[in-house]
């Protein structure tokens, strides 16, 4: 987020700039900004999630800087049945974390979790203390209009991050690793785990390792599964043509 020194663009690259980003905002946003910001594209249990809040997510303007500096991938973006697919589907992902993130809130009260406005402000100051060339809120201001963002666009996700790792929490708190579990998965891929000398590894050495990827592998399990069964029990419309 800190303040970098733009450069001079030619008036070449000015007319394909601006070209590039016309495109893209009509493509990501399916033509239709005449509409305006406020356009439903989807409802989730009759919580709306507007045009607006898929652009501000998708991050357009992002896309379109990055796509500066390559002109043929944004061609192949702008002129192929691939390219609109590809950004079809970036479009339909975005949108599918949207809902589940709405998902998430609506579920919040049920699971116990709540977010306070405390919790925000400080999430909001380690941003502050973390970020080179931005010492207080004024400045985080300044450096979120050059990403095109606002205060209010950040403290909006820091919420929605905050459900997320406190949701994750309840749900996965009490996963655990048997020692059955741990030395299965070490007979399997024991050739894995060789040292320098090319030797295998005993179990104590590896442990650890072990007992952390499998905690990963199953808490994922059960955070995908929690996700898909909060989604079936859930009426969402998509309006995305």
């Amino acid at each position: 987020m800190s303040i970098q020194k733009k450069a001079v663009p030619t008036l070449a690259t000015f007319f394909f700039s601006v070209t590039l980003c016309v495109l893209l905002c009509c493509i990501l946003t399916n033509g239709e900004e005449g509409k305006g910001n406020e356009q439903v594209v989807a409802e989730v249990n009759g919580q709306e999630i507007t045009k607006g809040e898929l652009s501000n997510r998708a991050r357009i303007d992002y896309v379109f800087l990055a796509l500066r500096s390559a002109p043929t991938f944004a061609t192949f973006l702008m002129k192929t049945e691939e390219g609109e697919e590809a950004l079809d589907n970036y479009r339909e992902f975005v949108l599918e974390k949207l809902i589940e993130e709405e998902l998430m809130i609506q579920k919040s009260d049920e699971l116990g979790v709540n977010i306070s406005e405390d919790e925000v402000e400080q999430r909001l100051q380690n941003i502050i203390d973390q970020t080179k060339g931005v010492t207080d809120r004024t400045e985080l201001k300044e450096a979120l209009k050059q990403d095109r963002r606002s205060l209010e666009n950040l403290k909006q996700e820091i919420f929605r991050k905050l459900i997320r790792e406190k949701i994750r929490g309840v749900l996965l708190d009490d996963v655990e690793i048997t020692e059955d579990e741990i030395r299965n998965y070490y007979e399997t891929n024991k050739s894995s785990f060789r040292n320098r000398q090319d030797q295998v590894k005993e179990l104590s050495e590896v442990r650890d390792v072990i007992k952390e990827e499998l905690t990963e592998r199953k808490s994922n399990k059960i955070w995908n599964e929690w996700i898909e069964k909060v989604k079936d029990q859930a009426k969402i419309k998509k309006f995305l043509d």
